[in-house]
């Protein structure tokens, strides 16, 4: 997909997931082109960070998808689904114009980045997504309260579901069983969230990256537990691409910027 928006005279076209539509951002007239999390490197690219992510098939039937899932995630999963009292439902779909529900999201995943101490969000960061309407979140909720336990957010395009951002609240409960069971339901809802997406036609169920170093232990971890749900790891790519001189000037500022900073 493909986002336009001019930033301090300069306009830009930012590229999701999908370089097959860097010739039509080239035909726009824009000055720079930037690429967020393509499959392969484009021609002329600058500032390139080499990643990684976790892609799983979703054209198989569901026992092929949890064939891939380790033994303690795949009955974790079916736990979370059977005996914890939850419900696994769509919170806010894609095309969705609901602003007010779309800030429940909001606020829950802010209550948990605080948790984590994390940077919180906004609207704005979501802009551009609400507006094309790539944006899915998926949530448990405890049969008994009602209440959120756990939210996915999704952005949905170009034949994948990629995870967007994961919130869970139980950081803040001390009571052992109640922690545990989160983590129980979290995996079931990545499941139902992988059959979900199977159900609407997607492809590929996108992780959302996945840490190629080795020094970051936290980020390790997660990587550990996404790899428990099977999938293969695909490189990909961000970068930036001037276009126009008014570009090219622009990114040889910035790259100078950046090596004194």
């Amino acid at each position: 997909m493909i986002y336009n928006r001019i930033k301090k005279g300069i306009k830009i076209a930012e590229i999701w997931y999908n370089n097959t539509e860097i010739e039509t951002a080239l035909q726009s007239g824009t000055d720079i082109i930037r690429c967020h999390y393509v499959d392969s490197l484009p021609p002329g690219a600058s500032a390139v960070e080499n990643l990684y992510t976790l892609l799983i098939d979703l054209s198989r039937t569901e026992e092929e998808i949890t064939s891939g899932f380790d033994k303690t995630t795949k009955y974790q999963a079916n736990r979370g689904k059977t005996k914890d009292n939850v419900t696994a439902e769509t919170f806010f779909s894609c095309g969705e114009k609901d602003m007010a529900r779309f800030d429940i999201y909001i606020r829950f995943f802010n209550d948990f980045a605080k948790t984590k101490n994390r940077g919180t969000v906004s609207f704005s960061d979501y802009e551009q997504f609400l507006t094309a309407g790539n944006i899915c979140v998926r949530c448990i909720k405890d049969n008994e309260t009602g209440e959120p336990l756990v939210m996915h957010c999704y952005v949905v395009s170009d034949g994948k579901a990629r995870l967007h951002q994961s919130a869970s609240l139980f950081r803040n409960n001390e009571d052992k069983e109640a922690r545990n069971r989160v983590g129980r339901v979290n995996k079931f809802l990545h499941l139902d969230d992988m059959l979900y997406f199977k159900e609407q036609g997607i492809p590929y169920y996108d992780f959302g990256g996945w840490y190629g170093g080795n020094t970051d232990t936290e980020k390790l971890s997660i990587n550990k537990f996404k790899e428990a749900f099977g999938g293969e790891k695909h490189p990909e790519y961000s970068c930036i691409i001037p276009v126009s001189f008014k570009g090219k000037l622009s990114t040889f500022v910035r790259n100078i910027l950046k090596k004194k900073g």
